[in-house]
């Protein structure tokens, strides 16, 4: 996380500057979710990157950063409907009735036992609370020797690449927000070498206070060596991934225990929560899958009417919180597909309880082994947008999360291991990441095949 500390500082104010925009996609997706345009917040707003783009939307912007250097760059930006205001987000006196509060990565650093409350009493009754995240190099030809060099000066720096924690940090502000929404943008950037460079210099890590002069000057070396070779007339090209997360923010965090599911076979789901399974598939898979009319219901009435799968639902009360497939499709081993979530249940332990759930019924039934594919299709990964081959099953190896996340982090967690890649199989740099977890049961290999996979032959 970057501490706003980091940005008081002249230097990180003007490679601040250098950051390539926002996808044009995201912010006019962001003034759809605002119900009115008559008054934005913009917390951590840095040099104006969001608040600019905002102005001319709404009759007022109040743009909110505790660095000063920030604001004397934002400022010089100029527009009539902004008012900058020096303040931490905390300390912060919110205008009653606001549209539309949006934040940054600063999200992170801010404490958010103090910043919610006073959002959710800020906003107007219909008012939206969005952040904001993803500036840097998401998809080229070198983005993996990128990544690499990027872990490679974490170790110099004295730091660990790849903290398992990083991906609980990155998403504690969301047990403050009753989520409504969850998109991914992107956008082609072509821009010079030298900008990208010192764009480096403005995230807490690369500050050259931090770094020191000559380790700063060793590491704008080693980027060059790098991506001159990708130069086009000194100038470079990639993709950024930028995503919007947007609720309604709370007055107390979601307690990590609540809810507390039934967990149901879809043989006991009535016809209008099958229809609400449908939906929950339709808008929990990023990308593409399930999206066109009837696709969604088709693929979830199959977990009712073929022998060789079997579903179970999160239920409680009545509402449907997320459900889980199976795939009897070797005579030892269950393929895990899908597990959806809906978007205000999140992170509260239902993913996990239905993984369980299917883990326990697939031991019961005499498998082996649980696998499962796990697409990156939005760049939730470091494997994203980049040519696997050769050596691609090495890549797992050097597999680090984004600021999107990704499925993949979660199934670790709950002991599944890489067992593959399949490259580009959702499209080129968009790969298919294969994992597996043993059952217990490695001494009953000759465990009869289920009889429901005995049924269905």
């Amino acid at each position: 996380m970057e501490p706003p500390n980091a940005f008081d500082d002249d230097d990180v104010a003007l490679a601040y500057r250098r950051r390539p925009p926002y996808p044009p996609a995201l912010l006019h997706r962001l003034l759809e979710i605002a119900p009115g345009r008559r008054l934005a917040v913009d917390l951590g707003c840095g040099p104006g990157k969001i608040a600019l783009a905002l102005a001319g939307q709404f009759d007022l912007v109040v743009a909110v950063d505790p660095a000063a250097p920030m604001l004397a760059l934002a400022r010089a930006g100029g527009h009539p409907n902004i008012r900058w205001v020096q303040s931490t987000a905390e300390t912060f006196d919110y205008p009653v009735g606001s549209d539309l509060a949006v934040a940054g990565a600063s999200v992170h650093w801010m404490d958010h036992a103090v910043v919610f409350p006073k959002l959710a009493r800020a906003l107007a009754p219909e008012g939206v609370f969005a952040v904001v995240e993803g500036d840097g190099p998401h998809r080229a030809p070198w983005r993996a020797d990128y990544i690499a060099l990027m872990a490679q000066w974490v170790t110099k720096m004295g730091g660990a690449w790849g903290d398992p924690s990083f991906s609980r940090r990155a998403n504690a502000h969301e047990k403050w927000i009753d989520l409504q929404g969850r998109e991914s943008f992107t956008a082609l950037i072509r821009q010079p070498l030298e900008d990208l460079i010192e764009a480096e210099h403005s995230r807490a890590t690369w500050t050259r206070r931090a770094m020191g002069e000559a380790a700063a000057a060793d590491f704008d070396a080693d980027m060059r060596r790098l991506l001159e070779a990708h130069c086009d007339q000194g100038m470079v090209e990639y993709e950024i991934a930028s995503n919007l997360v947007w609720g309604r923010p709370r007055l107390a965090p979601r307690a990590r225990a609540q809810p507390s599911p039934r967990i149901v076979d879809f043989a006991n789901l009535t016809a209008a929560q099958r229809l609400e399974a449908a939906r929950i598939l339709r808008q929990a898979i990023p990308g593409p899958s399930y999206k066109a009319p009837g696709e969604a219901e088709a693929e979830t009435a199959s977990f009712f009417g073929d022998a060789k799968r079997l579903g179970l639902a999160a239920v409680d009360g009545k509402t449907i919180l997320g459900w889980i497939g199976g795939i009897r499709g070797y005579s030892h081993a269950l393929e895990l597909h899908p597990l959806v979530v809906d978007a205000p249940w999140r992170r509260d332990g239902v993913g996990r309880a239905l993984v369980l759930a299917l883990e326990e019924r697939a031991r019961a039934e005499g498998f082996l082994t649980i696998h499962l594919g796990t697409d990156d299709e939005v760049g939730g990964t470091s494997l994203f947008g980049v040519d696997l081959f050769p050596g691609a099953v090495a890549r797992l190896a050097t597999i680090q999360p984004s600021s999107a996340g990704h499925p993949f982090f979660f199934y670790l967690e709950l002991g599944y291991e890489p067992v593959g890649l399949i490259p580009d199989a959702n499209g080129p740099g968009k790969p298919d990441l294969l994992m597996a977890k043993a059952l217990g049961q490695r001494g009953a290999r000759d465990v009869p095949q289920s009889s429901a996979l005995r049924a269905a032959s």
